[in-house]
């Protein structure tokens, strides 16, 4: 996508996100989604009761730091992403966030999770070129009918004034689900070689990964493998939690 065409694209998502919301909310007013009080999807003090993932954490993927400042998660292992960050952590009322929107197919939930990431994410996009949601496999998406990365991407693209590529990146492979007790490498075998980017799409050009969660961050790191080997200049990722 040309940068003149991603701006067109970009300004055409942004009226119309607000005449959709501006339709919707007199037609059905909204309601928080945790709490179920009136006025927004997400009310301010249930946003103001999400965790934030601060303290000490590692600058490669963003996993809290032990006591000697030695990374458990990563250290000594190479890891295709050059940062990961995520503003909160994966604690109740965020786990119960992605559960809405990924398993209760909440959709609308996506945007202001993206306003969230977008208030709290400042700065990770600079000099970025391009947002590119983790796919899901063809089966997968038929099944739930959406892609809940691809949303918060969408939202993102229109926040940060960037083009999005939903087909940048492919899953060519389906994997059974990884369970939250598996252990990393039993993860990054499952998710080892199951991506694809298209070179025309990324080559040269400085990419974030976009997804909703990242556990052990082995999704993360197999996408962004794929991105780097189809010539991707720059593979940053972001979420909305980090477990």
């Amino acid at each position: 996508m040309s940068p003149a065409l991603a701006r067109t694209y970009t300004r055409a998502m942004k009226l119309m996100e607000r005449a959709t919301r501006r339709a919707l909310d007199l037609l059905f007013p909204p309601q928080c989604a945790l709490c179920g009080v009136g006025g927004a999807l997400l009310c301010e003090e249930c946003s103001g009761e999400l965790v934030a993932a601060d303290g000490e954490r590692c600058e490669r993927c963003f996993a809290r730091l032990q006591r000697d400042a030695r990374c458990d998660d990563c250290g000594g292992r190479e890891i295709a992403f050059y940062s990961l960050r995520a503003p909160f952590h994966l604690d109740d009322a965020a786990r119960r966030l992605v559960h809405l929107l990924k398993y209760e197919y909440l959709t609308s939930i996506a945007e202001p999770m993206a306003a969230l990431m977008s208030e709290r994410l400042r700065g990770e996009h600079d000099g970025v070129e391009l947002l590119v949601p983790v796919p899901l496999h063809r089966s997968r998406a038929r099944t739930r009918g959406f892609n809940q990365s691809a949303l918060l991407a969408g939202h993102l693209a229109v926040k940060w004034d960037l083009a999005v590529d939903a087909r940048a990146l492919k899953r060519v492979r389906g994997t059974r689900p990884l369970s939250k007790t598996m252990h990393r490498e039993e993860r990054a075998a499952i998710v080892r070689g199951a991506f694809r980017a298209e070179r025309g799409r990324v080559e040269g050009r400085r990419v974030v990964l976009v997804d909703d969660v990242a556990t052990t961050g082995a999704t993360l790191d197999a996408c962004a493998l794929a991105l780097r080997a189809a010539g991707a200049a720059d593979v940053r990722a972001v979420t909305f939690a980090r477990a």
